[in-house]
């Protein structure tokens, strides 16, 4: 179950292993969670993993649907399952205990849809996939340049064989090195608090028995909207207003770095927006001059530490603002930290560009898909010649 992600067509990851015991399948076939919390959470994923003639095996809380010679395609199949009107009904079919409920595999006997003929099916199909694979293609570029740019981070700032005045790497043409509490770094840089490098700021959350705290203005940040994100462009929920300015000084700008301390501590991500957070997110608002590229690397690679820190003998994850701030990082001088910036940030900014352009292309392809189920936009039919 954890290689699928919600609401994602393709299989996010898979293992493999001599076949003992779960549900099979093969190219073309469609997975659908069949247990709560994940089928309410959107996990149903197309196979397309597999090399030809191989049979996969998965999870025994996957329904598995495929097209029906000369009835329906496959394509088609996986984004009738998607669409609300068969999620609704598998959702309400659900049966068992409080957080074990399942749906049962006969309740798709029963349910009645629209099938339009084989070309249509073939006609939406493609609308829908060429949304899906050009959101794929962003999300692949997207790990592609955040992977450059944390190898350029390690180079300079792990390895440090930044670029020297000359040109040539630091460390590796001689560069000049001194002593510290973690070990050997370059002359002129330090080791600092995170608190030195800007401000922290805990998040809050305001009271939620006022209704009128919340609303469609301004983000408010929690764990699940930092999941597998550089920048957070959505939120599930929203702040009013009023709710804002309840905690002005919880307020973040644009390009701050949120951390996850508490629960599932290690996660980190960038405001895109005017934000707030809850109390489960530190976040660093970074000095004038100081780069948000470079901290937010230097958080991604400190998860670890921050989930260590984070242990503290409790059941729940927790670290706290204060200790947060005193973390120390490595702070190089800043002319190489503004280098690193300029060559980052042309990076980022893609990164950005193409997430938000993700968010608009989802939106577009979850409106149009009931409407294309249901038949009210109609399309590669010879009814519309």
């Amino acid at each position: 179950m954890a290689g699928l992600k919600e609401f994602n067509k393709k299989i996010q990851r898979f293992t493999v292993r001599k076949f003992s015991s779960g549900s099979k399948f093969i190219n073309g076939d469609t997975l659908m969670a069949r247990i709560t919390p994940c089928l309410e959470n959107g996990k149903t994923a197309f196979v397309d993993i597999l090399e030809n003639g191989e049979v996969g095996c998965g999870s025994t809380e996957f329904i598995v649907l495929c097209g029906k010679d000369g009835k329906s395609t496959s394509q088609f199949v996986y984004y009738l399952t998607t669409s609300p009107h068969i999620r609704e009904k598998a959702i309400k079919s659900m049966i068992g205990t409080s957080g074990r409920q399942r749906v049962e595999s006969n309740v798709f006997e029963k349910l009645i849809v629209n099938l339009p003929t084989l070309a249509e099916q073939h006609a939406i199909a493609k609308i829908l996939s060429d949304l899906d694979e050009k959101i794929e293609l962003n999300h692949r570029m997207n790990k592609t340049l955040e992977a450059i740019a944390q190898a350029i981070f390690k180079r300079w700032f792990i390895d440090f064989n930044f670029p020297n005045e000359k040109g040539p790497p630091y460390k590796d043409s001689g560069g000049r090195m001194v002593d510290s509490e973690p070990g050997e770094i370059p002359v002129g840089w330090a080791i600092q608090q995170i608190s030195d490098c800007g401000e922290v700021i805990c998040g809050k959350t305001p009271p939620t028995a006022d209704k009128d705290n919340y609303g469609d203005d301004i983000f408010f940040i929690t764990i699940p909207d930092m999941r597998d994100q550089a920048f957070v462009i959505q939120t599930e929920r929203k702040l009013s207003q009023k709710g804002s300015s309840l905690q002005k000084k919880k307020e973040l700008p644009p390009f701050a770095i949120c951390v996850s301390c508490i629960a599932t501590p290690g996660l980190v991500s960038l405001t895109s927006d005017v934000s707030h957070t809850n109390q489960q997110i530190n976040s660093i608002v970074c000095k004038k001059d100081f780069s948000p590229y470079f901290m937010y690397c230097t958080m991604l690679g400190a998860s670890e530490e921050v989930k260590s820190m984070g242990l503290g003998g409790t059941a729940t994850l927790n670290l706290n603002a204060g200790d947060f701030s005193r973390m120390k990082v490595l702070v190089p001088d800043y002319s190489t930290m503004n280098l690193f910036h300029e060559n980052v940030g042309p990076l980022m900014a893609r990164v950005l560009e193409n997430s938000r352009e993700n968010m608009n292309l989802s939106q577009i392809r979850d409106s149009l898909l009931p409407k294309l189920m249901s038949g009210r936009i109609r399309v590669g039919s010879e009814n519309l010649k």
